[in-house]
């Protein structure tokens, strides 16, 4: 039997229609050729049983009968004993209601087939890869956060009960002025907790979080930061948080029941690979200078207007690490590319199905999952949701709540 229920109680019936034509024929109460090509249906009102077929009036012309006589021999030489009732509806439609002990049976196979059961080889072990959750190590996961989590994970299940080859890939954002600002909200509060009287500016993140994490440094380190640089300091701070981030955003997603197979660090681009992608783009003569700037001509893939890569002060674009990010991708050798965005990301899709086709390959080897926006209401009012002002629900505290 197929692992497939709904493919294995289709083709059942599929064999016993054909089996019943064949018996017509044979006993001269249908002058037919051969039995065509059968089909059947879920009926659109439940009323009307678990399948129907239109085989009778598919028939009809071929036979030169009425079909709903074709019907009724049909239903006269059907013999099934997963079907409980058969019965003929308007001009020659066949209707069955199939019986709950075969239900029953198959529950059994189900459970004894477990996680294999269902699963099929359509994906020919080609391989993909899922990008999600993807959040700068900055604060913890919010309730937010877990929707794109959970839309990743079952896309990364489904593709593996498919036949995919899936790796999961989580892309840390750990490059750039926020984590800048982790280390100096950090560096703050260690300050605050040696006694000094400090307004925190509004650049920062205030989240309690930000105080655990600088309790932490100073259970560990006591006051022995004051004895470096401001420099020195900020980077400690900086490296201690983003661990500590990091750590907890890994054991929120693993109490969610979501491991990933590869953490990607943005690190890792900067600058090597970002220039390597540049380099690539700018022998296909799709980069030129303006304004003391680089620019992407992403215009020439569709895109409504050109992006910057590098800024004129030097540094890197957002655009410009995720050029080299998904050419490395590429170069892994995925056949499919599959993120997971917020939906105030839609506007990015097109510029980066332009880089991927300026590199050279199909655009449509990525295909990106919009999930929209969590609102959650409090007393019949919104609930705000700000990382720097540290107003938001953890996705570890409603994991708690309502579970998994």
């Amino acid at each position: 039997m197929q692992k497939n229920l709904q493919a294995a109680v289709e083709a059942e019936l599929i064999s016993f229609l054909v089996e019943s034509v064949k018996k017509a024929i044979y006993d001269g109460d249908l002058d037919l050729e051969k039995v065509p090509e059968v089909s059947i249906e879920v009926p659109r009102e439940k009323g009307h049983g678990d399948y129907a077929t239109n085989l009778a009036m598919v028939l009809a012309g071929q036979a030169g009968m009425n079909p709903r006589k074709i019907a009724e021999i049909i239903v006269e030489n059907f013999e099934s004993d997963i079907v409980e009732d058969i019965n003929i509806a308007g001009p020659g439609f066949i209707n069955f209601k199939l019986k709950n002990a075969w239900l029953w049976n198959n529950l059994k196979i189900i459970t004894k087939r477990a996680a294999d059961y269902g699963k099929i080889d359509a994906g020919k072990g080609k391989r993909v890869q899922v990008e999600f959750v993807s959040v700068n190590p900055t604060g913890p996961l919010h309730v937010g956060h877990s929707r794109g989590a959970v839309v990743g994970d079952v896309t990364a299940s489904i593709m593996e009960a498919a036949g995919y080859d899936v790796e999961k890939e989580y892309y840390i954002n750990d490059a750039g002025n926020q984590m800048d600002i982790l280390g100096k909200s950090t560096l703050l509060r260690y300050r605050e907790i040696l006694g000094e009287d400090i307004e925190m500016p509004e650049d920062v993140y205030a989240g309690d979080y930000i105080k655990e994490i600088a309790q932490d440094l100073y259970d560990e380190h006591g006051a022995e930061l004051m004895e470096k640089d401001e420099e020195q300091q900020l980077e400690i701070c900086r490296e201690y948080a983003y661990q500590e981030m990091l750590a907890d955003i890994e054991e929120d997603l693993e109490e969610f029941g979501i491991e990933f197979d590869n953490w990607f660090s943005e690190r890792t681009l900067h600058p090597d690979k970002i220039e390597q992608a540049i380099d690539l783009l700018r022998d296909k003569g799709y980069i030129f200078e303006k304004e003391d700037a680089l620019w992407f001509k992403s215009t020439d893939f569709g895109d409504d207007k050109d992006r910057v890569i590098i800024k004129s002060d030097g540094s890197p674009t957002y655009l410009a690490a995720d050029m080299a990010y998904h050419l490395d991708k590429l170069e892994r050798g995925f056949d499919k590319l599959i993120n997971v965005w917020g939906a105030d990301h839609h506007g990015y899709i097109p510029r980066m199905k332009a880089v991927i086709e300026a590199f050279g390959y199909d655009k449509d080897i990525l295909e990106v999952i919009v999930v929209q926006m969590v609102t959650l209401l409090r007393n019949g009012k919104k609930v705000p949701m700000s990382k720097r002002a540290g107003s938001f629900v953890t996705m570890k505290e409603v994991n708690q709540e309502v579970g998994t």
